[in-house]
């Protein structure tokens, strides 16, 4: 995945951090401008999702918008757009 966003999106990768004791791998992807995408892996989930409390495919999505009031600049709007 690393590579295919930095051959398509220009993404610069950063240093591939490995937790030996979590069996975890992660590293961030840096765009030209804007957002940073964390890469994660976990290499002993199942692919079969009734085996595990883990599961393949997008667990977490975070997006940074500069800071806490901006996010509840964002929610309020999102609430106001919901009553409307």
């Amino acid at each position: 995945m690393r590579r295919f966003y930095e051959n398509y999106f220009n993404a610069h990768s950063g240093a591939l951090c490995r937790s030996s004791k979590k069996s975890f791998s992660s590293s961030f992807l840096s765009f030209r401008e804007g957002p940073r995408l964390e890469l994660m892996q976990k290499p002993e989930i199942p692919v079969l999702p009734d085996q595990t409390s883990e599961h393949m495919g997008i667990i977490h999505f975070a997006i940074s918008v500069g800071n806490k009031e901006k996010v509840d600049s964002l929610r309020n709007s999102s609430e106001q757009m919901d009553l409307e």
